[in-house]
């Protein structure tokens, strides 16, 4: 009995060492995984990845209205998909190779700028750089924080649009993790022809809440 007791407190002791360190530790960097707003499935989740850290939540991580959703957007319309916003995990997470019942990330997305083109030919597919700036906290199986660790990354927003004769409907946006971001570029979004349009090619227009 004394041997178990003298267990359970060096594992105590070995936990609550363990904590503070992962707290003042530099920066996890994501590098790979996304977050979804997928209103044809619909689909809404957020998938990250880097050294040590794994963690897949049921939610899109913006609380911000998205542009073009329920109200069509016209030729020359800026659009921005910046925001902020909290998603819990769906089960197990991993931080800093640790395993952890559950977890909730707050994630803050500054994404470059961007106008839509005057000319809206169907299929549209667009795409801007952007940064993410957040943190994850680890909590218990009663739901109390253990500990929190900053979170930081970027790679590129890729949308899709329905497009009608003089207006687009966004019915998908995806913030796609990179190991290196790419430098934000202000002005006109990007047209692409690959990657994510396998995903969106059935384009319907929704509304994301």
């Amino acid at each position: 009995m004394l041997r178990k007791t003298n267990l359970v407190a060096v594992g105590l002791v070995l936990v609550c060492a363990t904590i503070p360190r992962l707290a003042a530790a530099d920066p996890i960097l994501v590098t790979s995984g996304a977050a979804v707003a997928d209103g044809e499935e619909p689909a809404f989740y957020t998938e990250l990845a880097g050294e040590g850290l794994m963690f897949f939540g049921i939610g899109y991580p913006i609380d911000a209205d998205l542009p073009c959703v329920g109200a069509p957007c016209g030729p020359g319309t800026p659009v921005d998909f910046s925001g902020a916003g909290r998603v819990r995990s769906a089960g197990p997470v991993t931080i800093d190779g640790v395993t952890i019942p559950t977890a909730e990330v707050r994630l803050m997305f500054s994404v470059a700028p961007a106008v839509l083109p005057m000319d809206l030919a169907s299929p549209l597919r667009l795409q801007t750089p952007f940064t993410m700036r957040g943190e994850i906290t680890a909590l218990g199986l009663d739901g109390a924080a253990l500990f929190t660790r900053p979170l930081v990354g970027g790679g590129v927003t890729r949308a899709g649009f329905d497009v009608s004769p003089d207006n687009a409907a966004l019915f998908l946006v995806a913030h796609f993790f990179e190991d290196s971001a790419p430098v934000p570029e202000p002005g006109t979004l990007l047209l692409f022809g690959s990657g994510i349009a396998a995903a969106i090619v059935r384009a319907r227009r929704f509304s994301v809440r």
